[in-house]
């Protein structure tokens, strides 16, 4: 309040870091997780800003489904002139995520209308679900909701808001499909996603990308094939646990070592079975006008 940032208070939650919080716009990926009726979800909570895309395909290529937030009150910005929301969903369904959930946020902004969600609802659906996306139509769900003030996000209260007879944002979430796992008995396959050091350790996060990762095992670093034993892990924000498998996002992996033997986009893996090293590989290239 005393910075003039009231507005911005709920992004405070996820947006932890100065710049963030005196800019009012993400720029780092943030971690944090949640627990609903059925399943434990894990939020990398990405930038929108086009001068943060890298880091946006940071939180991105780690995902399972894929939340969009569309701003009432600024869709024109964001989706006809030369906004983000396009961009970010090609770039989403290219990292082949094919679960999507919209939220159609600030609708309280308008009285909570239901003729602007259905035409926004409407302009978005003809592009998601077109030539440039190609997701299918059941799997892509929206929810009018309000992150300022709450409402239909945990449950519904406004009395203006009647009309909509659908799920709220959790329980949409909740609904979703389990994602497919490959076997947990394949190789250790760990992408650092950030690092830092804590004493005399070195403190790894990143998702189980194959197989599983305990206390005590050995493990490979490459590409400096650094070779140590993980003296800790922790997961679901910071909670102390023994064993992490295939589709877990590890808070931290401690690891006996100097941070200058492990880098972000590195691997963990399995000391038997490392990652193929190569001066060759074939990619295919998207581009994106």
């Amino acid at each position: 309040k005393q910075i003039g940032k009231a507005s911005f208070a709920f992004a405070w939650v996820l947006d932890e870091g100065e710049d963030e919080r005196q800019r009012g716009v993400t720029i780092d990926v943030c971690v944090k997780h949640f627990t609903t009726t059925s399943k434990h979800f894990t939020i990398l909570d990405a930038p929108g800003h086009r001068d943060f895309v890298p880091n946006m395909l940071q939180g991105a290529v780690q995902a399972d489904v894929a939340l969009l937030v569309a701003d009432v009150s600024h869709f024109e910005a964001g989706f006809d002139r030369g906004g983000q929301t396009k961009e970010h969903l090609q770039l989403v369904r290219s990292l082949g995520i094919s679960e999507l959930v919209v939220a159609v946020n600030k609708l309280d902004t308008c009285g909570w209308n239901q003729k602007t969600f259905e035409d926004i609802k409407r302009r978005l659906h003809d592009f998601i679900t077109g030539p440039e996306c190609g997701y299918k139509d059941a799997s892509v769900r929206y929810v009018p909701l309000s992150g300022f003030t709450g409402e239909n996000m945990l449950e519904r209260k406004a009395e203006e808001l009647s009309w909509w007879d659908g799920p709220t944002l959790v329980e949409a979430l909740d609904k979703l499909p389990v994602p497919p796992r490959p076997p947990v008995t394949g190789p250790l396959r760990i992408c650092v996603s950030d690092l830092y050091k804590s004493g005399a350790n070195a403190c790894l996060s990143g998702k189980v990308e194959g197989g599983s990762v305990s206390a005590g095992q050995k493990v490979l670093l490459l590409p400096s094939n650094e070779l140590t034993t993980v003296k800790g892990l922790q997961m679901h924000g910071n909670e102390a646990v023994k064993l992490g498998q295939v589709g877990d996002y590890m808070d931290s992996v401690i690891l006996p070592i100097e941070p200058q033997f492990a880098n972000i986009g590195g691997v963990v893996c399995d000391p038997k079975k490392p990652v193929a090293v190569t001066d060759l590989f074939k990619a295919q290239i998207l581009v994106f006008e």
